[in-house]
């Protein structure tokens, strides 16, 4: 199998995909050893909670089994998993439309799409799992990456970081120690899904780092005096968080 950093993809298959999984082993970019089960429990049971796992089924499979919406949902609440669904254009998939629109793990690929479509969306799967691996060996690694206009990376400790703030779709990154400001051409949002402990959203503009804070004031609202200096606003409906985190 191939590794990204430190993960390795686990593909498990069930139903007929003869096709599809042609296109799949192109979009990863590897010739993985892939896994066949002929229903979707089998399956279940072969997943690796060392590795990213890709499940792939068909509609057709997958509805056989019972319960299999409260299972799917279930399912891609778990860390490393990704399921792509294949059904053929006459399939009525609209029960999976709730599930579809709620996660960034499910992707439904239809069959009879045409070659360079099915390979379109194939790539933007591998893009999102590279996506969630990075962001993964980052939070593992207590780095924090600052993205450049000219996309260079770099890299700040997260204990060096006091908060970061949401400036349009770029992000301010307030260094603790140094008491100055970088800027991170990303926004806001994906410094937010990076989910770093000690890390909380206060405030719609705002991610604070609890460790960095030294007192809460309460003056017409809540604020985080941080020990940089700053004094970062409380939202009424983020204010349980700090509560629970103190």
């Amino acid at each position: 199998m191939k590794k990204v950093g430190s993960q390795k993809f686990n593909v498990l298959m069930v139903g007929n995909l003869e096709r599809i999984v042609s296109l799949l082993i192109i979009a990863l970019e590897d010739q993985y050893r892939l896994s066949s089960f002929g229903t979707f429990d089998m399956a279940l049971g072969y997943l690796n909670p060392k590795s990213q796992n890709v499940l792939v089924i068909t509609y057709d499979r997958l509805k056989r089994s019972p319960g299999f919406q409260d299972i799917l949902q279930d399912l891609l609440q778990i860390e490393k998993v990704y399921v792509i669904v294949v059904y053929m254009h006459e399939a009525n998939v609209t029960e999976l439309s709730n599930i579809f629109v709620t996660s960034h793990n499910l992707w439904l690929i239809r069959y009879d799409e045409g070659y360079e479509e099915m390979l379109h969306s194939c790539r933007q799967i591998n893009k999102e799992i590279v996506r969630d691996v990075f962001l993964q060996s980052m939070v593992a690694s207590k780095r924090i990456p600052l993205f450049g206009e000219d996309g260079a990376i770099s890299f700040l400790p997260v204990n060096k970081v006091g908060f970061i703030k949401r400036i349009a779709n770029t992000s301010l990154i307030r260094e603790a120690d140094a008491h100055q400001d970088l800027m991170s051409f990303k926004p806001f949002h994906f410094y937010n899904r990076l989910r770093y402990p000690n890390f909380y959203q206060l405030h719609h503009a705002y991610l604070v780092n609890i460790d960095q804070l030294e007192y809460i004031t309460n003056d017409h609202g809540l604020y985080c005096q941080m020990k940089c200096g700053s004094k970062i606003p409380v939202m009424n409906r983020f204010s349980g968080i700090l509560q629970r985190q103190l």
